[in-house]
């Protein structure tokens, strides 16, 4: 793909998170139910992992979510052992990303672009990324997220670079 297509591919998922954000999906809250239900559909159930147990660990299968209604095809788990979990989880998308053969990962020397999935070091001073989402507009300054499971729901929040582990860009 050119790199004028590669924008057009960019800009869309940046307007569908934006758009899907706007949903205000969201886990149980009180008086009200999770509405998570389309965007953790694709990842299988077991009796460990239910609705329920989405609650508040759902920023990368929002991701996945917008991912996949952009077009770009990815299975729920990428097929390799050095992924170590399925894309519902931040750090499998920095293992992928990360991989030679998908070359995907950008660092964050470089200057982030609308439409790259951030991953960021938000709770935990842990080593790797524990939250991300996908940018929407960028400034010298910050960085506009859309994001799922900012409080339980999703959100377009402004975020410094002071926590940024690095960026992927699809």
């Amino acid at each position: 793909m050119d790199q004028y297509n590669d924008l057009d591919r960019n800009q869309r998922l940046a307007e569908i998170a934006a758009a899907e954000t706007m949903k205000f999906y969201h886990g149980n809250m009180p008086g009200a139910l999770s509405t998570l239900q389309p965007i953790v559909e694709s990842f299988p159930v077991s009796e460990s992992w239910t609705l329920d147990s989405w609650d508040n660990v759902w920023c990368g299968a929002f991701v996945y979510h917008c991912v996949i209604l952009s077009g770009t095809r990815l299975p729920v788990r990428y097929p390799d052992v050095r992924i170590t979990c399925n894309f519902a989880g931040v750090i499998a998308w920095m293992q992928w990303a990360q991989l030679s053969e998908v070359n995907k990962w950008v660092d964050v020397s470089q200057v982030p672009q609308i439409g790259d999935i951030v991953l960021l070091q938000q709770f935990c001073n842990i080593g790797y990324p524990d939250h991300m989402g996908i940018i929407t507009a960028v400034d010298s300054e910050w960085i506009e997220i859309a994001e799922g499971n900012f409080n339980n729901m999703t959100a377009i929040i402004k975020h410094n670079y002071n926590n940024v582990f690095g960026y992927i860009r699809l």
